[in-house]
């Protein structure tokens, strides 16, 4: 499919217009062999632009990534997230092309995390880089707390 070698071991794959030409791209994370960023060409037809973007993360376990526009200048940029690695955030420089600021942006979290999501709770971007953990009765509890807290802070934010 898309020309894409599926031995590796693919776990997430997500879409967002990478270069702007109005079309979706896609991203396919992988724990093997590195992630593939491929340009839709339009017509069912991709190319791999991985090494022209600088996103393929070949040495490294990457489990899951997201798109957001962090930096409000209208262009998806990535998050990926890692098995005991690095995280790592690019910035899209835009026409396809993303530089790593993760050092810079504070998400450089080495260690086990098994997530990737945007929430703009607050109004200032917040990324979330989940961790594998094991849900006891007291972290469901505490996680059951907090979304109630979450979504009554969202109800008042709204009215």
């Amino acid at each position: 499919m898309f020309g894409i070698d599926l031995a590796d071991v693919l776990i997430v794959r997500i879409v967002a217009d990478v270069d702007g030409d109005g079309l979706l791209d896609i991203y396919f994370v992988s724990q093997l062999g590195g992630n593939q960023l491929w340009k839709n060409a339009g017509g069912g037809k991709f190319q791999n632009i991985t090494a022209a973007a600088g996103v393929g993360l070949t040495n490294r376990v990457c489990v899951a990534a997201a798109f957001a526009d962090i930096d409000n200048d209208g262009d998806p940029d990535l998050f990926v997230t890692t098995v005991r690695m690095g995280n790592v955030l690019f910035e899209n420089l835009g026409n396809g092309r993303f530089r790593d600021i993760s050092k810079e942006a504070g998400v450089d979290y080495v260690g086990h995390s098994s997530g990737a999501v945007f929430f703009d709770f607050t109004g200032t971007r917040t990324i979330y880089g989940g961790t594998a953990v094991a849900c006891t009765p007291g972290l469901e509890a505490e996680l059951r707390a907090f979304f109630a807290q979450a979504q009554a802070l969202h109800n008042q934010a709204a009215s």
